[in-house]
């Protein structure tokens, strides 16, 4: 497969590959236009990765979809768009899709929603290309497909070619779509957000092979991200805050010497790049008897239709976690993670073994007794985005829990939500409104009140805080100690994310494949981790030292 490694004819090779003047974008009409974009300015030059950085809300994505014309709702009412030198800015649909693909290509955010799940994935690839006016046989088609697929590092590039996308893991259907924003050999590579959705260890592996791909093919990358982390990886960094530009330069010189508070905020606020000084709650003089879950032996054996032994979900799992700490469980997407903690939570029974919390064995628990220990272990979910009912006011998501365990008059429910919701650093006037009008970390939080109105002695949180801006997980996180100084929780953290798991437990078990290869204290397991698996993982976490 050849691969554009100069610029088309009659192009000046000097010119950056794109330049960004003066944009300006706005949303709406009228009174009631927003400017979501003032004024930025920036370039790309051949060869180079350009990263965009900043929370939600501070423009990033609105200025990609600027770039290549994909606006929704927005328009650019202010300034220029350089492809090459020309200006692109104000060119119809019509004109933007002779470069979309074919001089421009896209890889987007969610490899779940990206690609249509009722075609296989030969198919999808092969229409790119009749799409773009590449006459081509069924046999050629193909070959240039399976050509792809090799390319971009997916194993048996033929059985893919016929599977679905709902066949193929999030890494996977990640590498397909980097086929597809490579396929026609573009100059410039616009990934937004490529790798928010993936584990540490695949994430690792797709912003390599975006590198690699950089390289052979000497396109220009413009990398969109709230992760400092990843952003590290590229040759220069733009840092925006509320549509402006707070401050860019050589990736080195942001990282290590940020000038602007708000770039500063960002690098502390990473978990990848933060001093890991958190006071463990650890006593080496504390007992069994301190433990407050214990897991022995844990299995769980999911039949399958036409496999007699089934799926070994989870094989012979066993920690304990004592009162008033953290313990983590890691690993990727499969591992076992969830089936572990629906058998916690009590809402999956395991095959064998044992799990005791608050002095309880779960397995001698029926009716109302189940019912009632439900009390002691709550569970908070990933996305605070679909965990709450869209129909409820926050009182009521809150309020709930009370309204069914606890024999209180609607005032003293009323007091205790509204002093959950103030110790969450939530303002009062939250209670009134419905999950629609609220941030992610906002949602999050009454997620949080709403576990712990209760009081339990067990919190339950699974990939809590991966949906969200580092910034606003930075918050949740210090949220979380303080609540569990407080309140003296235990917490179960599962998550994907070493660099968070690192900043936030006492204890980890790292998972594979349903087996525990390796547990114990959090310095010894990733100071020096024994399994070659957890080394991955580790060296998977972004470092400055790395992107120095």
């Amino acid at each position: 497969m050849t691969v554009l490694t100069t610029p088309p004819d009659g192009v000046d090779a000097s010119l950056p590959i794109l330049e960004v003047r003066d944009l300006c974008v706005s949303y709406g009409a009228g009174r009631s236009a927003n400017r979501a974009v003032h004024g930025i300015s920036f370039k790309i030059n051949r060869g180079e990765t350009l990263a965009i950085v900043g929370e939600s809300g501070s423009g990033k994505t609105t200025t990609a979809q600027s770039i290549i014309g994909l606006l929704s709702g927005g328009r650019i009412d202010g300034g220029q768009v350089l492809l090459n030198g020309t200006d692109i800015a104000g060119w119809s649909d019509r004109r933007l899709d002779s470069l979309r693909g074919s001089r421009i290509g896209l890889i987007p955010q969610d490899p779940g929603s990206s690609l249509n799940p009722i075609r296989t994935i030969g198919s999808q690839l092969v229409e790119m290309f009749q799409i773009h006016g590449h006459r081509l046989s069924k046999a050629a088609g193909k070959a240039k497909v399976l050509e792809l697929l090799a390319k971009v590092g997916l194993s048996s590039p033929e059985l893919r070619y016929d599977q679905y996308p709902h066949q193929l893991s999030g890494g996977m259907r990640q590498r397909v779509l980097i086929a597809m924003a490579i396929m026609l050999e573009p100059e410039l590579i616009i990934a937004d957000e490529p790798t928010s959705a993936l584990d540490v260890t695949v994430q690792k592996r797709i912003l390599d092979l975006i590198e690699t791909l950089k390289r052979e093919t000497n396109a220009s990358i413009l990398l969109i991200t709230h992760d400092l982390g990843v952003a590290a990886r590229a040759d220069a960094i733009v840092v925006m805050h509320q549509g402006r530009i707070v401050e860019k330069g050589p990736t080195a010189e942001i990282i290590l010497s940020p000038k602007e508070a708000y770039t500063q905020r960002l690098l502390s606020d990473a978990p990848s790049f933060a001093d890991n000084n958190r006071v463990r709650n650890l006593d080496s003089t504390s007992t069994q008897a301190d433990d407050v879950v214990v897991v022995e032996s844990l299995s769980k054996r999911f039949s399958l239709p036409g496999k007699s032994d089934g799926l070994l979900a989870v094989d012979d799992l066993s920690f304990r976690v004592a009162r008033g700490t953290t313990h983590a469980i890691v690993g990727e997407s499969g591992s076992g993670k969830t089936t572990t903690i629906r058998m916690v939570t009590g809402f999956e029974k395991p095959t064998t073994g044992r799990i005791v919390i608050g002095g309880e064995s779960l397995a001698e628990l029926s009716g109302e007794r189940l019912r009632q220990f439900r009390r002691k272990i709550q569970l908070v979910y990933q996305n605070p985005f679909s965990s709450l009912d869209p129909r409820q006011t926050i009182s009521q998501i809150v309020d709930e829990p009370l309204r069914n365990f606890e024999p209180l008059s609607p005032d003293e429910r009323a007091k205790r939500v509204q002093n959950m919701i103030s110790r969450v650093g939530l303002p009062a006037d939250v209670l009134d409104r419905h999950p629609a009008t609220l941030s992610g970390g906002q949602r999050q939080r009454v997620a949080i009140a709403r576990a712990l109105i209760l009081q339990p002695e067990v919190v339950v949180l699974d990939e809590a805080v991966s949906a969200l801006d580092v910034t606003v997980q930075a918050r949740i996180l210090a949220l979380l100690s303080e609540l569990q100084r407080e309140f003296g929780l235990t917490y179960i953290f599962v998550s994907h994310d070493l660099a968070v798991v690192r900043q936030i437990a006492d204890t980890v078990s790292v998972m594979r494949n349903g087996q525990d290869v390796e547990h114990g204290p959090v310095e010894t397991v990733f100071g020096n981790p024994q399994h070659a698996y957890t080394q991955e993982l580790v060296a998977s976490i972004p470092t400055l030292r790395q992107s120095a």
